[in-house]
């Protein structure tokens, strides 16, 4: 008989569960919270390389709540991305688009409450795509210079997407071509339309 795979799992506190849901319940007065939650995350400690940009991160969010009206949108950040979370949301210009960027901690627990919560992930190949895998969250991962086989985990409902350029994978945090084509050329209209079809199916 065939070993089962291997599957990563994470625990949340009760601390953790608290803290996150009087987060939610703040940035989204105006739904209740069975409301569908999409996680974005443009984060990358590993280098800009494998960031998308918060310029699509803010235009798919728009067109996420335009399309589903119960649907909130939350920008996950770290504490060094606070402004860039801020200008996103401004730049989304929807109630039920927010972020993390306002809250004065941002403890792990909070990542994995709010992670676990989540009807679908959209992340950079960093470390809130693999919180998602540990809770097996519907995931869209926007992969850019590196393989996605190098940290590739047993997820049931997971899309990496990718483009096959001669120049990718390179593996490097800066782009040494500096035109970032990888990332740069990921639709907003091809990502979208994952996060759509993951959302009807957790219907």
């Amino acid at each position: 008989m065939p070993a089962e795979p291997l599957r990563l799992e994470l625990a949340v506190s009760a601390e953790d569960e608290q803290l996150g849901a009087a987060v939610l319940t703040r940035l989204f007065p105006n739904h209740v919270p069975q409301s569908p939650l999409v996680v974005l995350n443009d984060g990358a400690a590993f280098g800009p390389a494998k960031q998308w940009g918060m310029d699509k991160v803010a235009i798919l969010a728009r067109r996420l709540v335009e399309r589903l009206p119960a649907v909130r949108v939350l920008l996950h950040c770290g504490p060094g991305e606070r402004d860039e979370a801020r200008a996103a949301v401004e730049a989304a210009g929807h109630p039920a688009v927010q972020s993390l960027a306002a809250e004065p901690h941002l403890p792990f627990g909070l990542s994995k409450a709010v992670i676990r919560r989540a009807a679908v992930v959209v992340s950079t190949d960093s470390g809130p795509r693999h919180i998602a895998a540990a809770f097996q969250r519907p995931t869209v991962v926007v992969h850019g210079p590196m393989d996605p086989r190098l940290s590739r985990a047993e997820h049931d409902q997971l899309v990496e997407m990718r483009l096959d350029l001669p120049c990718s994978p390179c593996g490097q945090p800066f782009c040494p071509l500096k035109h970032h084509d990888c990332m740069r050329l990921l639709s907003v209209e091809d990502v979208g339309a994952k996060v759509l079809e993951l959302l009807e199916s957790t219907r």
